[in-house]
């Protein structure tokens, strides 16, 4: 059954939906999230559904502009250009690549910023995020993205996945991405 959420006061400029659970971005730039949390995508530092709507504590400070749901990770862009990713990441989709490890990290449930390998200024413009995929655009034109391959969503031929944000080889001026769960789009 279909039902009304209630944020007593709070405006929703932007909605993302994941397979299983909701972001909701305030006029102030907060950010709400709801649903299924078993894979830490609702951003809350646990592994719990969200019946109601509740504040993702770990953006507080931070203004954002866009949200973005994958299947079960989710994205925030703040108005300085940078991007934060959590939930789950089994392919690398939230470009959070552990260098202690030597590997990725398979649940982030607690927002993290995302960094790109050998560039010091990154402003990104655009995020989009298929079911286990991320693709983002930056300012100075260029496309990056991360997480599973498997249908060639990343154009990184011969690659299953990429654990960290890689340029990927698009030509063209991009102005706008679109993901589907196993696809991207570019207009140019």
């Amino acid at each position: 059954m279909p039902n009304k959420l209630e944020l007593r006061g709070e405006k929703i400029v932007d909605i993302a939906c994941g397979r299983s659970h909701i972001l909701m971005l305030s006029e102030r730039g907060e950010v709400f999230s709801v649903g299924e949390g078993s894979r830490g995508q609702l951003g809350h530092g646990e592994l719990e559904n969200e019946e109601e709507p509740r504040l993702v504590e770990g953006l507080a400070g931070l203004v954002v502009v866009a949200v973005v749901c994958g299947g079960w990770h989710s994205c925030a862009l703040t108005s300085d250009g940078d991007l934060y990713s959590w939930g789950w990441n089994m392919a690398g989709q939230l470009g959070l690549y552990n260098q202690e490890s030597r590997g990725k990290v398979s649940v982030q449930a607690i927002p993290q910023a995302v960094d790109w390998p050998d560039q010091s200024e990154v402003h990104v413009s655009k995020v989009a995020c298929g079911a286990r995929h991320t693709v983002t655009l930056l300012d100075d034109g260029s496309v990056w993205g991360c997480g599973w391959n498997g249908y060639n969503q990343l154009a990184l031929a011969g690659v299953d996945s990429v654990d960290q944000m890689t340029r990927l080889p698009v030509d063209g001026s991009v102005r706008h991405i679109v993901c589907g769960p196993w696809s991207t789009c570019f207009i140019t």
